[in-house]
């Protein structure tokens, strides 16, 4: 005699967990997903505000080399 499963119409509670286990490993997923992002973020936001800062600081470097050069510019047209 070989052991098999017997399923009768009325017994249907081995379905019945599937969509909820669907749906606790979805949620799950996104959780997790959520985490490593934030993770990820919190890490990267420092270095993406020292990059900021740097950028300001060298605009402004620009902005007064560009400042000079006009200067010199006259001075030479002017001899």
């Amino acid at each position: 005699m070989t052991n098999t499963l017997l399923l009768s119409p009325f017994d249907k509670s081995i379905f019945w967990h599937g969509g909820e286990s669907i749906i606790i490993l979805g949620i799950l997923g996104v959780l997790l997903g959520l985490l490593v992002g934030w993770l990820a973020w919190r890490k990267c936001r420092e270095q993406a505000n020292s990059i900021e800062r740097s950028n300001e600081e060298l605009r402004r470097i620009h902005k007064q080399l560009q400042i000079k050069k006009d200067e010199l510019n006259t001075v030479i047209s002017e001899l």
